[in-house]
């Protein structure tokens, strides 16, 4: 191989050519030689303003000297760094997205785990329902749910009950306690 052992830095000073010079800011100067849509060769920035606006670039806008960016020389501490951080962002952002997905996991969970207890809980007040009226648990677990009789049915008048206890007594209350108790 033919390279050198140590790689000589470029070049950067502007393209110099002998006798051209821009048909527009007549430099003499630059990065780049273009040419405009007649063929005449222009400078970068002229050909650059051109490409961008369709119209020639100002006179007033010539600077003496060329603007060039400071690149920054490949496998720098910067590059590498940047790279560590990308990944980082990366991991955050994955760790964000697994936190999130927990989070909808966890709710869904809660939601199926209502749902069923809500169905079981349909399902022992559909048997109990349709258990036989003589089974004194079933009446006593009623009992506590609404104010009910001993036939299993709600009584309006049942002054047992707490909510009853809270109204004060009227007399159609007391005219049917009266009737209910010459019934028996």
């Amino acid at each position: 191989m033919n390279r050198p052992l140590i790689k000589q830095p470029r070049r950067l000073s502007a393209s110099r050519r002998v006798g051209l010079s821009c048909s527009n800011c007549l430099t003499t100067q630059t990065s780049l030689w273009r040419r405009n849509p007649s063929g005449e060769p222009v400078c970068n920035a002229c050909g650059l303003y051109f490409k961008l606006h369709s119209v020639k670039r100002p006179l007033n806008m010539k600077k003496d000297t060329i603007q060039t960016r400071k690149r920054k020389a490949k496998g720098s501490k910067s590059e590498k760094s940047s790279k560590s951080s990308k990944a980082n962002a990366n991991a955050n952002n994955a760790a964000a997205d697994s936190n999130n997905e927990l989070k909808h996991l966890k709710n869904n969970l809660q939601q199926q785990q209502l749902q069923q207890a809500q169905k079981i809980q349909n399902a022992q007040l559909l048997q109990m329902k349709q258990e036989p009226q003589g089974n004194s648990n079933v009446l006593a677990d009623a009992s506590m749910m609404s104010p009910t009789t001993k036939e299993g049915s709600a009584s309006p008048t049942d002054t047992k009950s707490p909510l009853m206890a809270l109204l004060p007594p009227s007399p159609l209350t007391q005219l049917e306690e009266q009737q209910q108790q010459q019934q028996k």
